[in-house]
């Protein structure tokens, strides 16, 4: 860069989180330094480059530090706390988050799999319908397959999603 290197540019993104892809292997103590998620010395080979996009998604995943979703009340949008959320659903072309006493309508997801990409780890789909919050698990049921909630409702567990769930459960 013609005017400031990368390290000076990194201090003012302090926001961000920066992966440097350089020539130059004797600026990566400088780089670390100003907290680089990664350096790249080119050419870049195909394993490093996915060891970093691993360590990336990892960041993302620890740094998700909203622990609610907007959903709609009446004529409010209200806050839930995924510590609240039993379980998610997904009928008659809405997605309602489930707490203890109520339902809300989660408006700013249009599918369950948009939804599931930003949902913490403790939220696993075991369904095309259902997306649940595994802290909120009474019963696995054998017949028919299906998962009692700390609500007693019971939500069946799909074909393609019972191998990954018994693995989760360690069933």
């Amino acid at each position: 860069m013609p005017s400031i290197n990368g390290i000076k540019a990194s201090k003012c993104l302090d926001k961000y989180e920066i992966v440097f892809v350089t020539a130059y292997s004797e600026y990566a103590v400088e780089a670390f330094e100003v907290n680089a998620l990664d350096y790249l010395t080119k050419p870049v080979s195909e394993i490093r480059f996915l060891e970093t996009i691993k360590r990336i998604e990892e960041k993302l995943r620890t740094k998700n530090i909203i622990n609610t979703i907007a959903a709609e009340n009446n004529n409010e949008i209200i806050f839930l706390s995924f510590d609240d959320i039993l379980y998610f659903e997904y009928f008659d072309k809405n997605i309602f988050a489930i707490t203890k006493n109520d339902e809300y309508v989660i408006k700013h997801y249009k599918s369950l799999g948009s939804l599931e990409k930003d949902l913490p780890q403790n939220f696993v789909r075991i369904h095309k319908s259902y997306i649940i919050n595994l802290n909120f698990i009474e019963k696995f049921i054998k017949e028919p397959v299906s998962l009692e909630m700390k609500n007693k409702k019971l939500l069946p567990i799909g074909k393609t999603h019972l191998k990954e769930v018994k693995k989760i459960l360690k069933i």
